[in-house]
């Protein structure tokens, strides 16, 4: 019974878990140590020139290199998890598309960060497209195994996450697109940034029920 799909869908469940400790302890080091972060480039220039670092500089750098580790092996297996799924569940071959082009996306926005702004918001913008499908297309996957292995309950849950995922990420890009056309105007600015703040909230509420969803289907599979 889907002997793959469960497997690939414990992957990518595992890979999730770890990119959202990786997300907790960027927020932590965010607003304990911001003073710190700004001061990387010059910190980490230091050290190559012979000099010594603080107690809060090596904790910033351990953190940082911590979270740069697991954030590739989490790569790594949500890589694994969504080629072994999409052997049994045809969704999660365009979530790994999704995915890869994400990926890419992100890369040529973080490239253009410097050299040009218009460059750098067009690709991150299209990166968060991309990110919008995969995910609504791995639950579209999660909902079809679970109407496979006729489960009503999780087929249920599944479509209403996926309404709620739709939604709330259709805002986020549209906030993403109007800041990016506006960002000279203060007050537009501003008012899409509360917006942002908004959406962001929500973002996580959708993302923990995502990952309950998940949780749930891998025990669906296991029970199967």
């Amino acid at each position: 019974m889907f002997p793959r799909a469960r497997k690939g869908v414990k992957k990518i469940f595992a890979a999730e878990l770890i990119t959202l400790f990786v997300s907790l302890a960027s927020g932590f080091l965010l607003i304990f140590f911001e003073s710190e972060i700004r001061q990387l480039p010059q910190t980490i220039e230091g050290l190559s020139n012979g000099g010594s670092l603080e107690m809060n500089g090596w904790i910033v750098l351990i953190i940082i290199g911590l979270a740069g580790v697991l954030s590739l092996f989490a790569s790594l297996i949500n890589l694994i998890g969504y080629i072994q799924a999409s052997r049994d569940e045809a969704s999660f071959l365009g979530a790994l598309i999704c995915m890869i082009l994400k990926t890419v996306l992100s890369g040529f926005g973080s490239y253009f960060q410097q050299s040009s702004e218009v460059f750098a918001g067009v690709f991150t913008i299209s990166a968060s497209i991309a990110e919008l499908f995969m995910i609504i297309l791995t639950v579209k996957g999660l909902v079809n195994l679970s109407y496979n292995l006729n489960s009503r309950k999780m087929v249920a849950r599944g479509n209403v996450l996926l309404r709620l995922i739709a939604v709330i990420c259709l805002l986020s890009v549209v906030a993403e697109i109007l800041v990016f056309m506006f960002r000279l105007n203060v007050f537009v600015t501003s008012l899409l940034f509360s917006i942002m703040i908004t959406n962001l909230v929500l973002s996580l509420v959708y993302y923990i029920i995502y990952l309950v969803y998940l949780s749930g289907c891998c025990a669906m599979l296991s029970e199967r």
